[in-house]
């Protein structure tokens, strides 16, 4: 049943919270199972499970974690812009997640991208002082600090910080 799946999803963030990953991930898992069976790959409850899943494999930190996140949040961004369309905060979130796997995974060219329309897209829907385009900045910063740009990587950084000042 949905329900169970949506208190699955809430006890799967709780234990990552807790730093307990492999009753988050198995909580997730059985989450998104049930909500593939009963709504189907392209709903948007499914989509938010797999970002949920995939935000807890980011946390977890290593490349394979990074590699099924980026393979969750890939099919997440996929509902998303079918069911909402490229200008939506949700499809935002997803471009900068991506971003950031792809920073972590050593892909420039895929992390440049995704932060790109995270950025874009995220100014056309929260505008410029919204925090969430501060963290698509600070991400930016990240990423161009491991190309050795470190000039724009300061440009992106105070503007993050410009952002979150003005809060």
């Amino acid at each position: 049943h949905r329900l169970t799946a949506t208190t699955l999803m809430n006890m799967g963030s709780a234990c990552g919270d807790l730093g307990q990953h492999d009753a988050a991930e198995e909580y997730l898992e059985q989450a998104l199972s049930i909500l593939q069976d009963r709504l189907g790959s392209s709903h948007t409850t499914t989509a938010l499970c797999l970002n949920n899943l995939a935000v807890h494999h980011m946390r977890r930190g290593s490349q394979s974690h990074y590699v099924r996140a980026v393979q969750c949040l890939e099919t997440c961004l996929s509902v998303q812009l079918k069911v909402f369309g490229e200008h939506h905060p949700d499809v935002v979130r997803s471009h900068h997640n991506l971003g950031s796997c792809w920073t972590k995974l050593d892909n420039a060219e895929k992390a440049e991208h995704h932060l790109r329309q995270a950025l874009d897209i995220g100014l056309f829907v929260h505008g410029e002082q919204h925090v969430a385009i501060g963290f698509i900045h600070s991400a930016f910063g990240e990423l161009l600090m491991t190309l050795n740009r470190f000039e724009e990587a300061l440009t992106q950084y105070s503007q993050s910080l410009a952002i979150r000042q003005a809060r």
